[in-house]
């Protein structure tokens, strides 16, 4: 009965380092992943890139437009300043003044729409610069306390592993060698005897193998679980 609790013993000390480990990789596995935030991280530069296009494209077309108007305002100062008298000269400076407020207006609608278009990526770069500021200190917090967890874990499971050395010492190699050769394919390789079924495939045992349960290590006849009945 002795040899039958220490196997038990020994299964729920694997079972939590089971538990354990599995928790230190989950951790492990989120330690140093910034992958959310290179990509919230990318959206911005990209939305800060448009942005920049969009104040040179504004500014060229200002630029251009500015150029216009002087055009634009020489030609008006010809034909109402009255040093022009011919008509024909003066009609075909109209024909052109014409021309001219057309690219004008062509032009300032041009620059509306892009100014549009500006405040809106200016927008969205403001929003996204605020989201990977607040990603980002998430980010470090949440980092701190997954190391925190993960020093936690690791000295739980060192802890556990000197447990289990113990618990080894005090199993037969014959037992032992069974219950690692059960793990392999059924992590819950021993298991209790509660009110006469295995709890491990939940079959109900024999009075032969219940008596058993009660000595040394036997195994269930339906799942092959090693039983411990105390």
């Amino acid at each position: 009965m002795e040899l039958a609790r220490d196997v038990y013993e020994l299964q729920k000390l694997d079972t939590e380092l089971d538990a354990r480990r599995h928790a230190l990789g989950a951790v492990e596995s989120r330690l140093g992943d910034d992958r959310e935030i290179a990509q919230v991280g990318a959206q911005v530069e990209a939305t800060l890139g448009k942005r920049k296009c969009l104040e040179r494209d504004i500014h060229l077309l200002e630029v251009e437009l500015e150029g216009l108007r002087g055009k634009l305002s020489g030609i008006e100062t010809k034909v109402y300043g009255g040093k022009v008298t011919n008509y024909k000269e003066l009609g075909d400076l109209e024909k052109e003044a014409d021309i001219f407020r057309q690219q004008r207006q062509k032009q300032e609608e041009e620059v509306l729409k892009l100014m549009v278009q500006f405040e809106e990526v200016r927008d969205q770069a403001t929003e996204g610069q605020k989201e990977l500021k607040a990603l980002q200190q998430h980010w470090q917090q949440e980092q701190e306390q997954l190391s925190t967890e993960r020093s936690e874990l690791l000295q739980a499971i060192s802890k556990l592993e000197g447990l289990r050395e113990s618990a080894v010492s005090r199993i037969d190699p014959t037992s032992l060698q069974l219950y690692e050769s059960i793990r392999q394919s059924r992590p819950q390789a021993a298991v209790r005897v509660e009110q006469g079924r295995c709890q491990g495939c939940r079959v109900a045992l024999s009075m032969n193998e219940i008596q058993k349960a009660r000595g040394g290590v036997i195994q269930c006849s339906s799942c092959g679980r090693i039983l411990y009945s105390g």
